[in-house]
């Protein structure tokens, strides 16, 4: 007779609109890594270690999925089709060192998050080579949801961000090399505005369009806020330097501040939002430092910020509050979840993405003109077009709105090309190879 076993035991809760993946029992065997997703796929989230008794996770990896802990001292993880490596205290389970590209070419399914490979004991690597191609276009869709291409050539696009002039668009690309391009409207032509390793994403412009704010670091590891001109031109501008990740949301109307969301990459507070003077070095001031926010904007007039959050619910909901006196009121604007939410560029309107769990239909709620120390006024979700056959953003928001506010872009899948090969490949004594590569970085 089979034992049947007993009663399974619950070691770790998922969060609102999370997806957990890819457990191992590391260090005592009462801790456990894992994957996390939030958002569209794995490669957008988080790996992490958490006790097993209930204590706090804590973030190893910011953009990674499918970890496995070995005994030479390496986490070993992939984004894309590589697999990095980088060292690890096997005692504390605390990284050591940067993240190195020890293997490229490494099959992952972006749904599952599931990497194509396994480790043996005694240093032998298997895995599948290939990797994927995802094309994506960016289209115009109107409110009715009729569609109109932009013309610009199709890439892995993600978080597009139309120009306060309304000429151009700047986008990220989520292929192996993650940088950003601004497409010209008029002109029909493509410009690449950043290069190298690092993983630059979160593009938003200036009020004047002359520049671009955006997030960067390397595969895995902090990320910092930069600012280049949208031609090109000029030096690149560093304006933080430290050891959380820190996402920009929007650059506010005086153009002298950007609103960023910060990611711890230790056990301190995360997931609150910061206004950042756009100097170097500049000290940043909280928002709303009691609560974990993301895709948070503040209204054009500057006196209203709308953000997503699960304060008070078990799942995300859209939120108002006046700015910069946040405790001076709160009004939640949406019911049965909501994610995403973005003003018009009028005031007059926000829109949102239903529950991301039930639906994918975009919402509009109207809002009143509001008297200076009056109370936030504002009217009844209705829907507009599904947002189903589009791209809806990870953690982010992968859609914007025109200068007329008579249509979004969004990034809409062409289909995916994937190039595999019919091959394993087997690598033995692979732990001194890992070893030398990062150990040589």
């Amino acid at each position: 007779m089979l034992d049947t076993g007993g009663k399974p035991d619950v070691l770790i809760t998922a969060g609102p609109h999370e997806t957990l993946a890819q457990p191992q029992l590391v260090g005592d065997g009462r801790t456990l890594l894992y994957a996390i997703r939030a958002g569209r796929t794995f490669n957008e989230g988080q790996i992490v270690v958490q006790p097993i008794d209930g204590g706090e996770r804590r973030v190893l990896v910011e953009g990674g999925t499918d970890a496995r802990v070995v005994s030479t001292g390496h986490l070993i993880w992939m984004r894309d089709d590589i697999v990095y490596g980088q060292p690890i205290d096997l005692g504390t389970l605390r990284l050591a060192g940067g993240p190195v590209a020890v293997i490229e070419g490494v099959r992952l399914g972006n749904n599952s998050g599931a990497g194509q490979y396994s480790v043996a004991d005694n240093g032998t690597i298997v895995y599948a080579p290939g990797s994927s191609d995802a094309g994506r276009d960016l289209v115009w869709v109107d409110r009715s949801g009729h569609e109109e291409p932009t013309g610009a050539p199709a890439q892995s696009y993600t978080y597009p961000r139309v120009s306060p002039d309304g000429t151009r668009v700047a986008a990220a690309t989520t292929d192996g090399d993650e940088d950003l391009w601004i497409w010209d409207f008029g002109r029909k032509t493509m410009t690449k505005l950043t290069a190298g390793p690092d993983m630059d994403t979160y593009p938003v412009w200036t009020p004047d369009s002359r520049s671009i704010v955006f997030r960067s670091g390397p595969a895995g590891g902090s990320s910092d806020v930069y600012r280049r001109a949208a031609d090109g031109t000029g030096t690149l501008e560093r304006l933080t330097n430290s050891p959380d990740s820190k996402s920009p949301q929007m650059v506010l109307a005086d153009g002298q501040r950007v609103l960023v969301r910060t990611t711890s990459t230790d056990n301190t507070p995360s997931g609150t939002m910061q206004i950042l003077p756009l100097k170097p070095g500049a000290p940043a001031t909280p928002v709303l430092p009691k609560l974990k926010e993301v895709n948070a904007e503040i209204s054009p007039d500057g006196r209203w910020i709308l953000y997503q959050s699960s304060e008070g619910s078990t799942h995300d909901e859209i939120h108002v509050r006046p700015f910069p006196d946040t405790d001076a009121g709160h009004w939640q604007i949406s019911s049965g979840g909501g994610s995403r939410p973005l003003w018009s560029r009028t005031g007059r309107e926000i829109f949102f993405l239903g529950s991301s769990t039930t639906s994918s239909e975009l919402l509009r709620v109207e809002v009143e003109p509001t008297p200076v120390g009056g109370s936030f006024r504002y009217g009844t979700a209705s829907a507009l077009f599904s947002l189903a056959p589009y791209i809806r953003g990870g953690l982010g928001r992968s859609w914007d709105i025109s200068i007329d506010d008579k249509r979004f872009l969004v990034v809409k899948p062409t289909g995916v090309n994937l190039q595999t090969h019919d091959s394993i490949n087997v690598v033995t004594h692979w732990f001194d190879e890992l070893a030398a590569q990062v150990r040589a970085k």
